[in-house]
């Protein structure tokens, strides 16, 4: 496998950013708490706008907008895009605090007891002809806090414009893929809840299905079918007149109307509290390009959203493809609490994903709808996803790159603590090369919800790295530990899944030169027609390890080496890992080193950028181990030594 600097693609050629340095012939201002901003004035400093949406309207290809810190309750549909490279449009932040940009509305109080619905039990709840009303099953179940108090807050019918989120579904049935999932009864109630959101002091207020279901715990609301009354079960059983509560009014905050808008820029933003519908198709962000190409999304948080934080693909592949198309930079950006994807898109083309912060996501327990994870883009063509990092996500992939890929690479990333029925990193359906190299994978655990369905089992998830209707996947110099699946599980998938006019046959992957710690099985081919040396495995792992998925051989390494000549120069290792997810700190003992590999490779520069040498190549992403005892802070986001190591 040829060595590759950081910038460059499977096929040898190197990424090249289009982007140029950027000069304004004018920019405008924006200010909510100047006392003088009014949308009427000419957006400047002494006569700055009042919304970022008139702003919007006005500001031209090679001007920006510049916003002071401030809460703005608006959903920003940029009128135009720029002319090129050194003409763009960028809104950005002023740097004097916090630009919020927020798709809620405060709910103002008095907040009264909920007196319109009543809980089964109560003898009052009968109809007109005196019989008791027979509640659904749901309804049935004892109340565990029959004490607890229920209060309702009326929604302003003039705060929604075009739709309400709280009569629309999280997913309409026309677009389910197979119709409701027989294995998982709970996620058609996530489908059929509604997109609307509630926050408590900032604290998100989870949604039940039914009024009964408030009395099951606090922190819950449901939205009256109507989708102008919530009923709050609120946090701690407080009085909700104590609190501030705030309710989702738009379903994004910055999106074009106009589809396939291009050189537009993004840039030290806040985008908050977006109630948009689950993915499939169409996808919606917080953030939306709209089928848009050449925009640059950057330093920006995006958070407590229901779907999708950003996206800057196609958003249907059943819409015709916009040219150019892709060629998107986002960096840099911290995306939290999304409840479905932190970053999306269709047809990311030409595109950098680096240096992202995305944690917490994927709270929505959807994922057998299979848009679930920290980062999933489809159809990615000379794309580089590098130096993200993935954490904590409930139901969901770190990083999944889907269908037809070409020429893309995913490296130097870090993704811990997630629980996925599929893999730390997921490729699918592609029949190119594509290279995951360098990463650190660790504590990735089965989805519970896969665990316990008719599906769990030993193959429910919890993978290292997971690819399916593959052929020509690269995986080298990654630390792959504490996996509750295999470090590396590459099955066939559907035999009759055609991409690109045919099946998988899943054949020529390779995967060399890795590092796997206390991973329950180490690497599980469909078939023996694959390359696998180089690597070192370190137990404790389950009884046969290394798996032929065809033929269901569970094999040790002697049988791996024997039968089908795997192995040659690779090997059994003592070693421990400890990655403080938190903190982005390793500790991995080695105290009989690793076995170096000369692999006739040009020298390489490891996860710290110290180079390795030449004539010893040992697995994993570092060119040597650890001082015992010796920490190491591995945020592939900060800046690395330039010193050879």
């Amino acid at each position: 496998m040829p060595d590759m600097p950081l910038d460059m693609l499977p096929d040898g050629s190197v990424y090249e950013s289009w982007e140029a340095p950027l000069t304004f012939s004018r920019t405008l201002v924006v200010d909510a708490n100047a006392e003088d901003a009014d949308d009427d004035n000419e957006g400047t400093v002494e006569r700055p706008l009042r919304t970022i949406t008139a702003a919007a309207s006005q500001v031209q290809p090679g001007e920006r907008v510049r916003i002071h810190t401030g809460t703005y309750r608006e959903c920003i549909r940029p009128a135009r895009g720029g002319d090129g490279p050194t003409a763009m449009i960028s809104f950005e932040a002023a740097g004097d605090g916090p630009v919020i940009v927020t798709g809620s509305e405060v709910l103002d109080g008095p907040h009264q007891q909920s007196t319109a619905w009543r809980r089964h039990d109560d003898p009052a709840a009968r109809t007109e002809w005196g019989t008791t009303w027979q509640p659904s099953r749901s309804w049935r179940q004892p109340p565990q806090a029959p004490d607890a108090m229920v209060y309702t807050a009326h929604l302003p019918r003039q705060w929604f414009v075009g739709i309400n989120p709280f009569t629309v579904p999280n997913r309409a049935v026309s677009n389910l893929i197979g119709g409701f999932n027989q294995n998982k009864s709970q996620q058609p109630q996530l489908y059929m809840q509604r997109c609307g959101m509630l926050f408590q002091d900032g604290r998100r207020l989870v949604q039940v299905n039914d009024y009964s279901q408030l009395f099951e715990g606090p922190g819950r609301f449901w939205p009256d079918p109507a989708g102008l009354i919530l009923h709050v079960r609120p946090h701690g059983d407080c009085d909700p007149n104590h609190s501030r509560f705030e309710a989702t009014a738009r379903s994004q905050c910055f999106a074009p109307d106009v589809e396939g808008l291009g050189y537009i820029r993004l840039k030290g933003l806040t985008f908050t509290h977006a109630a948009n519908p689950f993915p499939f198709m169409p996808q919606d962000g917080a953030v939306s390009a709209n089928r848009g190409h050449h925009w640059i999304i950057e330093d920006c948080t995006v958070e407590q959203v229901n779907a999708i934080g950003i996206e800057a693909g196609r958003r249907d592949p059943r819409m015709s493809a916009h040219e150019p198309g892709g060629f998107h930079i986002i960096r840099r950006n911290h995306l939290r609490e999304c409840g479905v994807c932190g970053i999306a898109g269709l047809g990311m083309i030409n595109s950098l994903i680096e240096d992202n912060l995305v944690e917490d996501c994927c709270w929505h327990d959807v994922e057998e709808m299979f848009e679930s994870a920290g980062i999933k883009t489809h159809r990615n063509e000379g794309t580089l996803v590098r130096r993200n990092v993935v954490r904590r996500l409930a139901h969901g992939c770190g990083i999944w790159l889907d269908f037809a890929n070409h020429n893309t690479r995913c490296s130097s990333n870090l993704i811990a603590e997630v629980h996925t029925r599929f893999g730390g990193i997921f490729i699918e359906a592609s029949h190119d090369p594509v290279r995951v190299d360098q990463n650190i994978i660790c504590h990735i655990h089965p989805d519970p919800s896969a665990v316990a369905s008719p599906r769990g089992g030993p193959e429910a998830g919890g993978h290292g790295i997971y690819a399916h209707d593959n052929d020509f996947l690269e995986v080298d110099r990654n630390l792959i530990a504490h996996t509750t699946g295999s470090a590396v599980h590459l099955p066939r998938g559907r035999p009759d899944r055609f991409v690109e006019g045919r099946g998988s046959c899943s054949r020529h992957h390779t995967v060399v030169h890795n590092l796997f710690i206390a991973t329950s099985r180490y690497v599980s081919f469909f078939n023996g027609d694959n390359h696998c040396d180089a690597n070192a495995f370190a137990g404790p792992a389950d009884p046969g390890p290394f798996r032929m998925l065809r033929d269901d051989e569970w094999l040790d390494l002697d049988a791996w080496q024997r039968f089908y000549g795997f192995e040659p120069h690779g090997g059994t290792v003592t070693a421990q890992v400890d990655l403080d997810v938190d903190a982005m700190v390793l500790q991995l003992s080695l105290p009989e080193g690793l076995p170096a590999h000369d692999p006739q490779l040009d020298p390489q520069r490891d996860w710290f950028n110290r180079l390795r040498a030449p004539d010893a190549f040992p697995p994993g992403p570092f060119a040597h181990p650890p001082a015992p005892g010796e920490a190491w802070p591995i945020d592939p986001r900060q800046p690395r030594s330039e010193q050879d190591g």
